[in-house]
């Protein structure tokens, strides 16, 4: 995909964190529509059947992803959208000077952080699990 140039958009700066900001939050919104649906199967007590079962293991997993890409997606390392959003929120001079180098080397950034964990735990495991648990069990109740 090429990508956005901010003076292209009507807002500037805001607009690519706009539009970098869509990807998130419709993941966040797919994954309320997912937990509403768990939440109405789990208020229903409907009677156990290999169909509900799957139906059920499908939303769940729906669910999980839609979680997973909006944590994902919020790290602010190119080429991932929140960093769209962090240089809307940073000084022009500071963007001007650190944006070229992060895109540059961002998805290497990315891969060292996902795989070379720091102190023996992998970044997941201490940083993103606590946070996946806790919106799941705000959209899920459980």
């Amino acid at each position: 995909p090429t990508p956005v140039n901010p003076s292209m958009l009507r807002h500037g700066r805001w607009g690519e964190a706009l539009v970098a900001a869509a990807g998130p939050v419709s993941n966040l919104g797919l994954a309320t529509l997912a937990a509403v649906i768990v939440r109405i199967f789990v208020a229903a007590q409907l009677e156990p059947s290999p169909v509900l079962e799957f139906v059920g293991l499908v939303i769940t997993w729906f669910l999980v992803i839609n979680i997973s890409l909006f944590i994902f997606n919020l790290f602010p390392i190119p080429p991932l959208d929140g960093s769209k959003v962090l240089f809307a929120f940073l000084p022009a001079r500071t963007v001007w000077r650190v944006r070229p180098l992060l895109e540059r080397w961002g998805f290497v950034i990315l891969l060292a952080v996902m795989f070379l964990p720091p102190g023996g735990d992998s970044f997941g495991a201490r940083i993103l699990l606590p946070i996946f648990d806790a919106i799941f069990f705000v959209l899920v109740g459980a």
